[in-house]
């Protein structure tokens, strides 16, 4: 077999559909082409599946996986090396799936160069679907797909954890242009702060999908040992219309780090979370739609209480009910009746 340029084998490639199965009968047919020396991509394709679920059935088969070394001296047997990727122009331009990716590098995700100069871009959670839609913005954008798999744990109480990864020192400089990232010392790009809303959506979202959670008390929390960087979060919120807090907590077990907690209160903003950014993690989002369901209550910073006393009196002057007045201000008529009591 002829050995291919990925440009030309790309061309062949769509975006997996996570959501396509394939029957436990396929199990072993999957198994049977991946020790004929078949990759994982391309048993993907002809079973038109995401990667990654061919590595979930050759995992339930117990089929032991090709180390990478292994992959490549295979690939290059059977002539399936490609040739040296180059982006496409149109990975350049910042779209949604792009500041997705940004938004994940500020948290989970990872750039890392190794020993033996390979270039990686990597993302590695505990929910799958938060990896596949790293994966897949990846794919849009670069026109190659990420090795997916399933990364299993010894340490007890420990959850596994799936990785998407990329090899690709042009894609690893290409996200280097935007900004600085690490654990300490990642910001927002530039760029983000000068695009538009939508933008600034998908971003927050790639962001607080990897930090962010929904906490019992009403409050969607995000958590980082970055204080410039949180703060930029918390800028780039309000520049959107959420208003948010930051705390910071010294955690005394591991050795008084300190972390800075942003926190996205009062129902008003955390509605407008919700429609905007919300999130792709399904766990998450489950949490979420269910804590709006049951928000009783509509909580309205003091300041912004005063600024509306006098418009509470003008439309109770026009003979609007406390709940009229309530709904056209999204107050609490507890909060309306007691100050216009006053």
């Amino acid at each position: 077999m002829k050995a291919t340029s990925l440009k030309s084998e790309l061309r062949k490639w769509v975006v997996f559909d996570i959501n396509i199965k394939v029957s436990p009968e396929d199990t072993n047919k999957i198994k049977s082409l991946y020790q004929s020396g078949e990759s994982i991509f391309t048993i993907a394709k002809k079973f038109n599946v995401h990667p990654s679920t061919v590595c979930e059935h050759l995992e339930k088969s117990g089929t032991r996986r090709r180390s990478l070394k292994e992959a490549g001296i295979l690939a290059s047997e059977k002539g399936r090396l490609p040739n040296k990727h180059e982006i496409p122009k149109s990975s350049k331009k910042l779209t949604r799936e792009k500041a997705y990716i940004l938004g994940v590098m500020c948290g989970d995700g990872y750039l890392n160069r190794t020993n033996n100069d390979s270039y990686q871009v990597a993302l590695q959670a505990i929910d799958k679907d938060f990896v596949i839609e790293f994966a897949k913005c990846i794919e849009k954008i670069y026109r190659i797909v990420p090795s997916v798999r399933k990364i299993k744990t010894d340490i007890p109480n420990w959850n596994d954890k799936w990785q998407a990864r990329i090899c690709s020192k042009e894609i690893y400089n290409d996200i280097l242009d935007y900004a600085l990232f690490g654990k300490y010392e990642w910001k927002i790009p530039g760029i983000i702060f000068n695009s538009s809303k939508n933008i600034k959506y998908s971003f927050l979202k790639g962001f607080f999908d990897s930090e962010g959670s929904v906490d019992k008390s009403k409050k969607i929390v995000a958590v980082s040992v970055n204080e410039l960087g949180i703060n930029e979060v918390a800028i780039l919120l309000l520049s959107i219309g959420i208003r948010s807090n930051i705390k910071e907590v010294t955690n005394v077990v591991d050795n008084r780090r300190r972390q800075f907690f942003i926190n996205i209160t009062g129902r008003e903003f955390i509605e407008l979370y919700n429609q905007k950014i919300n999130f792709s993690i399904k766990r998450k989002q489950t949490k979420l739609n269910n804590m709006i369901k049951n928000y009783k209550l509509r909580v309205t910073p003091h300041q912004d209480v005063e600024k509306l006393k006098s418009k509470m009196i003008e439309l109770r002057n026009k003979g609007w009910s406390y709940q009229k007045i309530s709904n056209e201000l999204r107050l609490s008529i507890s909060t309306v009746w007691r100050n216009i009591k006053k």
